[in-house]
């Protein structure tokens, strides 16, 4: 499965601003890349795009979108309680990564289980 990473300290922003504004879960958006951003977001947009797949910086982005999202574009909604968990579970040195299909998705050195 192919695995994607995100800056850890952009992605605990957004994380942060989410819970401010008392949103449930982060949008994982593919289109021009895959990226975070927080759902129904007024302009300017913050978005955290995964390393491997940022147009500005990755010339075969459009590649990595179609293996990893598929070739339409789209929205997966990721509840914050998994963003938070995968921050807080993820050693502090290890990028956090995820693998992605166009079916699925999984966190990496997350345990996303509810424990309640």
């Amino acid at each position: 499965m192919p695995t994607l990473s995100f800056p850890r300290a952009s992605i605990a922003r957004l994380a942060k601003l989410a819970a401010q504004l008392n949103a449930q879960h982060l949008a994982l958006v593919g289109d021009d890349g895959i990226y975070f951003m927080l759902p129904e977001q007024p302009a300017p947009y913050t978005i955290v795009h995964a390393r491997e797949c940022n147009p500005a910086d990755c010339f075969d982005w459009y590649d990595i979108k179609r293996e990893t999202f598929g070739g339409d574009d789209g929205v997966e909604h990721i509840p914050l309680a998994e963003i938070n968990n995968w921050l807080n579970q993820t050693p502090k040195r290890v990028p956090l990564e995820m693998e992605l299909t166009p079916q699925t998705y999984h966190l990496l050195n997350c345990d996303t289980t509810d424990p309640t």
